[in-house]
């Protein structure tokens, strides 16, 4: 990094992007990660997003740190994985954790930097309370966990089965539309080949699925017009 880089539009855009990453990481992992997003451009005020950064006082626009641009040169340099992953300790001695991941732009250089420390003096009660959390803080859902295509299909045929046949109120001849709605909300006929797979678990003929998605299309075009 002798000589300051000039970031291309699709470059800005790749380092905005994560952006909306670090946000959704620290909601999820808690107060006792610091993430900052370093910018390559300008060395001097790289850090273009900070998150928890009470925890080193910095703010958007320091400087990046002498580790992590001794660090810089040794990913460029390093074949394999580029990842970096050390311990180390913040200015009052606390223990981190901590991991430099760098973001590719155009033809493979690197143009910006994930810092993330986790401080481990963080109070055991407050790291906890935010993987323990409860009430409208924390939606509980069900997710399909499956290894293939044809799993999630019929996990979720069986989930709509469950909901709908038990359902009062569907007559008998609706539940197989009610059944395709439901995967068509869920987005399952985005899926490769989608159609012949749930008529052939539902034991029904393709171009039965193909009417019902037909009618839920033109009823959702139709919702958009009123609009």
């Amino acid at each position: 990094m002798n000589k300051p880089i000039v970031l291309s539009a699709a470059e800005r855009m790749i380092i905005a992007s994560y952006h909306s990453v670090l946000d959704g990481l620290a909601a999820y992992l808690g107060g006792g990660f610091e993430f900052v997003l370093h910018n390559l451009e300008n060395l001097d005020s790289s850090a273009v997003k900070i998150i928890n950064g009470h925890h080193s006082n910095r703010e958007v626009g320091a400087p990046i740190t002498d580790l992590a641009l001794g660090m810089l040169a040794e990913i460029q340099n390093k074949q394999g994985d580029k990842n970096r992953i050390y311990n180390n300790r913040s200015r009052k001695g606390s223990p981190i954790r901590a991991a430099t991941l760098p973001i590719f732009g155009e033809g493979g250089r690197i143009i910006g930097l994930i810092c993330i420390n986790f401080y481990m003096d963080i109070p055991l009660n407050e790291f906890l309370s935010s993987w323990f959390q409860t009430g409208d803080e924390v939606a509980s859902v069900s997710e399909a966990l499956a290894s293939n295509a044809e799993d999630l299909i019929a996990h979720s045929i069986a989930d709509a089965r469950s909901s709908i046949y038990n359902s009062g109120g569907i007559a008998n001849h609706s539940k197989n539309r009610s059944v395709i709605e439901h995967l068509y909300h869920k987005g399952i006929f985005r899926l490769k080949n989608a159609v012949p797979k749930v008529a052939d678990m539902m034991g029904i003929s393709p171009n039965t699925v193909y009417l019902h998605l037909r009618k839920l299309r033109q009823a959702r075009t139709s919702d958009k017009d009123d609009d």
